[in-house]
């Protein structure tokens, strides 16, 4: 039986394909919660990972947004290897993918985001797509279930016997035709690792998009939430959510990065309070309710009633906005996975990204004029201020032979048969948007070669 081990947005397309021909597939995923050890950069989010059917889909924001192409370089694929997939995915989650354009959206739209001024020849609009309501991978896979067309078991697989193509937890063993591991860029090289495979690049490449507010914009006049460029969400006559930020119109001289412009709640610091904690309440879900996370929120009793205030948009007018950006991360061997020790984390950005980041930085804020100002010129600022988007990559990377890679074009691990890896670690870079929907394009792309494989 092909199994898929992992449940999230690496498996769901795989899974999906499978089931469209009718071809039975194995699904394992954990429920176990994983604290994260944190030994290199902070990466100030939630120390534990989500687990359970549906993977990250619990939790995430439920947007949608492609690679630019710039973010192909120095992958084994392109741009138009994946176009296909982008568009089925669309399709299936009912979503216009020529919504991803500035033309393709109505003009009362446009016009809310048309009243901030800044240099608009320098850059352009990235939007998002939010289809409503938000996706969670668990409902259909729930389905699939109950129409007998998959198998799902809850285990925590720790090893692959290649030799004789079993799935070994400490407490079972399952065989296999055909194995996707499936886990997630943080937990897929370890299981890797204990499999006994040996090459340099495994656990290695660890890449994120760092995220933090780097400067602040003081506005003429004071505007609704709704009406702040870049943040709010605007819904379409399909019942999808759209949100917009800004890249570069020639990202090639600092990276593909992207800004929103965000309200601020009385100042940066207040508003970091806030999202602070309304991403440990959306991460922790009912666990919020634990006596030690309920004390926790009433110690933090006034950030929470300014968070209710800031979400729901209660009797607020803004006049400062924060620019904050998330960014691209470039490939560092020495950002890398402690293979030793499950969830060790050693996350780190080279010394010239760290430069570039800065330049970058003091360029945008020329650009929205006098009214901003520059909050983060120095290294030592930088990494006071930053923090993790949790869009991990980089550690199965794909390559076009073992010696810069894990896996190959099509996510199948070099000289091994019948073993895939399709999570964000198999991406040599980590482009500049969310990577749940690449990940899924490219879940969708490796189902396809798995069906008609099984099916010849």
């Amino acid at each position: 039986m092909i199994t898929v081990v992992g449940s999230g947005f690496g498996a769901f397309g795989i899974v999906k394909k499978l089931v469209d021909k009718s071809i039975r597939v194995r699904l394992i995923t954990s429920t176990a919660s994983k604290q994260i050890n944190d030994v290199g950069i902070p990466l100030n989010m939630p120390s534990v990972q989500t687990s359970g059917l549906g993977g990250t889909s619990k939790i995430w924001g439920g947007g949608f947004a492609p690679f630019e192409k710039d973010d192909f370089n120095n992958w084994p694929i392109d741009y138009d290897d994946l176009l296909p997939y982008y568009k089925e995915v669309s399709s299936f989650f009912n979503f216009d993918f020529l919504k991803f354009k500035t033309k393709n959206h109505n003009e009362n739209i446009k016009s809310q985001i048309d009243h901030i001024k800044f240099d608009k020849l320098k850059f352009l609009n990235k939007w998002f797509l939010i289809p409503l309501p938000i996706i969670r991978l668990k409902d259909y896979y729930d389905k699939w279930e109950k129409e007998g067309k998959i198998e799902i078991v809850y285990d925590e697989i720790t090893k692959i016997n290649f030799s004789d193509k079993t799935a070994l937890s400490s407490k079972k063993s399952y065989s296999y035709s055909k194995i996707v591991i499936a886990t997630g860029c943080l937990n897929s090289s370890y299981i890797l690792h204990n499999s006994g495979i040996k090459n340099y690049n495994l656990g290695r490449f660890l890449s994120d998009h760092p995220k933090l507010y780097f400067a602040s914009l003081t506005l003429k006049n004071h505007m609704p939430k709704n009406s702040i460029y870049a943040f709010m969400k605007y819904e379409d006559d399909q019942g999808v959510q759209v949100k917009t930020g800004l890249i570069l119109n020639n990202p090639k001289i600092y990276g593909n990065h992207n800004i929103y412009l965000k309200p601020l709640f009385r100042d940066i610091e207040t508003t970091k309070k806030i999202e602070t904690l309304g991403t440990l309440i959306y991460t922790l879900q009912k666990d919020i309710l634990k006596p030690n996370n309920l004390i926790h929120l009433l110690m933090n009793f006034k950030t929470l009633v300014q968070g209710a205030i800031y979400k729901f948009n209660l009797f607020q007018k803004y006049s400062q906005v924060g620019l904050f950006g998330i960014l691209e991360n470039k490939p560092f061997a020495e950002s890398k996975l402690d293979l030793s020790t499950p969830s060790t984390v050693d996350y780190n950005i080279s010394e010239n990204e760290i430069t570039d980041y800065l330049n970058y930085f003091k360029d945008v804020s020329n650009s929205f004029g006098d009214s901003c100002k520059l909050l983060v010129d120095s290294k030592e600022k930088f990494l006071n201020n930053v923090s993790s988007a949790a869009h991990f990559t980089g550690t199965t990377r794909m390559g076009l032979t073992e010696d810069d890679g894990v896996v190959d074009e099509n996510l199948k691990i070099f000289n091994l048969d019948d073993i895939y890896v399709c999570d964000g670690g198999v991406f040599p870079s980590n482009g500049n948007a969310n990577i749940s929907m690449s990940i899924l394009a490219m879940s969708f792309r490796l189902g396809e070669l798995l069906a008609k494989k099984q099916l010849i």
